[in-house]
């Protein structure tokens, strides 16, 4: 028997513990799956069989309506005798199965849901699944599994057929034989927080304190990856290593689907794109779901491969979308997968309740995120302090007038609380970031907040909920900060503004909420040179259609510029001069350009008051 590189614990030799088995073969655009030895519905055999099988609606950490059984065709139900039972179709995501006996197997297809076209409720994409028989598989279990109502518990294998030379990737225990693929899960809770990717092997591995950490990738243009983004991820992990007092588990899988938008790409960022080509870019990438889901031992990212050209931002390179979201979907380890309310704990797949502490599972895990990374030297001061200015920027659009965060997460499945979903990354990182400065305020920067989340994390853990109601309380108790409960009921609870100023004087920060700041003048702005300019290619280029005498870029008329090149110039301006490329007459020109400034309004300015305070927030307590 042999056994693959990827499962993370002891194999074991077949499904000999689990009590239901899922069978998944790959088709070349969805899966069928076969759910054969579950325990007896519980059903009233003496009247007939009659139990509900049901699809989630939603899963742990998407905080949306995804409705998974609409992906779902050809659903029957088998009995002892090979006889097909009554099947009922009920709402999106549930089957009434109904006859004389109770059924052995049910059998269904799956959707690839990537490559289905939907309007309404999309699933994201970490959430989503993807079959190609050629290419791969990313098995999310909300999108392939289904079970009994009331049957969430009992032990599950996944019994999956793997074509030759290709591997699972998982943090699941399992075993390879045969062509095929076991994997064990404790529970159908369990099964759901493992997603699998299924494809010819890209891997690499690295040891980080006390945890193994696995990285596998499934790209659809075929590059090999795993290796690159070793490298770029060894020094995020050293630093939460650092960060935290002890790594929280063994083991842990960074799972990663690159698709291919090269295509993209090259409209954009061939420096003349035509409209025809950036209007099918726009439609197509507004329907992604770039990003990354958390799970207790593993993350699933789905990136873009927007190609390599010169011209390529930074933020779109694969390695930095991928590093953009590692540090935080890790740190969900510690919650909520670590520490969270009974809502999570007991996660409901058909009516689901959310719990109000977003602040806890998003705002805290984002605010750490950035924090580990500017600790760990992964970000300058600078990056840091423009990093959470923008948070604060971003988070003063929350409507905090119509509802509270608290209220928000409560109903965050629903309109028009579901709008504000994106705020929990910029304004709960900044609550987050309140939040720390007075326990450090208190405590003398003996304290602060990861040590209060590690105490908590101690005192539950991923085994024992807290109180949904009392946990304000709770954290009041073990963070022992005069002032903090009032903060929560104030700002959290409450519907009052943040009070940036009084907290970040804590750490050394004073904060204006006017400021200003000395910002290079565009030269092609027709307020501020003497020309006028055309825009086209939807605003990425400037035409220069007449120049006055008082023009002092020298810039011609029906010269073409291309925004990124502005920007790009801007920002590697030296001794005062940019060095501006320029299409004119069908030859490319660089111009060196004087870079003239002005002084403009920016709100929410942080500058570092007290070295002592900031140089103790800098290091962790």
């Amino acid at each position: 028997m042999n056994r693959s590189l990827f499962f993370a614990a002891l194999a074991l030799a077949g499904s000999a513990f689990a009590q239901s088995v899922y069978r998944v073969e790959l088709k070349a655009d969805g899966a069928t799956v076969e759910h054969r030895e579950f325990p007896a519905p519980d059903a009233n055999l003496a009247d007939g069989f009659a139990a509900t099988y049901n699809l989630p609606k939603t899963i742990p950490g998407t905080y949306a309506t995804l409705d998974y059984g609409r992906y779902v065709t050809d659903f029957a139900a088998i009995d002892g005798d090979g006889k097909a039972l009554k099947v009922k179709k009920m709402g999106n995501n549930s089957w009434e199965v109904r006859g004389d006996a109770a059924p052995v197997a049910l059998r269904y297809t799956v959707a690839s849901i990537m490559e289905v076209k939907t309007k309404k409720n999309k699933i994201f994409e970490p959430a989503s699944t993807f079959h190609d028989d050629q290419k791969g598989s990313v098995l999310n279990g909300g999108g392939v599994y289904g079970f009994w109502t009331g049957q969430e518990r009992g032990s599950v294998t996944v019994d999956l057929g793997t074509p030759d030379g290709w591997f699972a990737a998982t943090s699941l225990e399992g075993s390879v034989a045969n062509g095929r693929t076991k994997l064990v899960a404790s529970s159908y809770h369990a099964l759901l927080d493992n997603p699998v990717l299924l494809t010819k092997p890209d891997t690499a591995g690295f040891w980080v304190a006390n945890t193994r950490v696995t990285l596998a990738v499934l790209d659809l243009n075929g590059t090999s990856r795993a290796a690159d983004f070793k490298r770029e991820l060894e020094a995020d992990m050293a630093a939460v290593a650092r960060f935290l007092p002890k790594l929280p588990v063994d083991r842990y899988t960074f799972l990663a689907m690159v698709g291919d938008f090269r295509w993209a790409g090259d409209v954009l960022f061939s420096g003349k794109p035509s409209i025809g080509g950036i209007i099918k870019v726009a439609r197509s990438l507004g329907s992604q779901g770039f990003g990354a889901l958390e799970h207790n031992t593993s993350s699933l990212y789905y990136l873009g491969d927007f190609g390599s050209g010169e011209r390529m931002p930074a933020e779109l390179r694969v390695e930095k979308q991928l590093l953009d979201a590692a540090v935080h979907e890790f740190m969900h380890v510690i919650t909520p997968l670590g520490l969270h309310a009974p809502a999570i704990h007991d996660f409901d797949y058909i009516n689901p309740t959310m719990s109000q502490h977003l602040w806890l599972y998003e705002g805290v895990t984002e605010y750490f995120a950035q924090l580990i990374r500017y600790q760990g030297g992964r970000l300058t001061q600078q990056e840091y302090l423009d990093a959470m200015r923008g948070k604060i920027s971003q988070g003063e659009k929350f409507p905090n007038d119509k509802f509270s965060f608290t209220e928000m997460s409560r109903s965050v499945l629903d309109k028009p609380y579901a709008d504000a979903y994106g705020h929990v990354y910029d304004r709960g990182a900044v609550m987050a970031w309140l939040i720390d400065a007075q326990i450090r305020g208190a405590h003398k920067n003996q304290r602060s907040l990861i040590d209060v989340i590690m105490a908590l994390h101690r005192q539950y853990g991923p085994d024992r909920p807290f109180e949904e109601a009392g946990f304000f309380d709770a954290f009041c108790e073990v963070a022992k900060t005069p002032g903090l409960r009032e903060f929560f009921a104030k700002h959290v609870e409450g519907r009052e503004p943040l009070p940036y100023s009084e907290a970040l004087k804590l750490v050394g920060l004073e904060y204006s909420a006017e400021g200003s700041e000395i910002k290079a003048i565009n030269p092609l702005d027709a307020g501020k040179n003497d020309l006028k300019v055309k825009i086209t290619n939807l605003g990425m280029t400037r035409v220069v259609k007449k120049v006055g005498p008082a023009e002092w870029a020298g810039l011609q008329l029906g010269d073409e510029v291309a925004m990124q090149d502005l920007v790009a110039a801007r920002n590697q301006a030296t001794d005062g001069i940019m060095k501006l490329p320029v299409a004119r007459g069908g030859t490319r020109v660089v111009l060196e350009v004087p870079v003239k400034t002005e002084t403009v309004a920016r709100p929410h300015q942080l500058r570092v008051a007290n070295d002592a305070l900031w140089g103790a927030f800098t290091a962790r307590p």
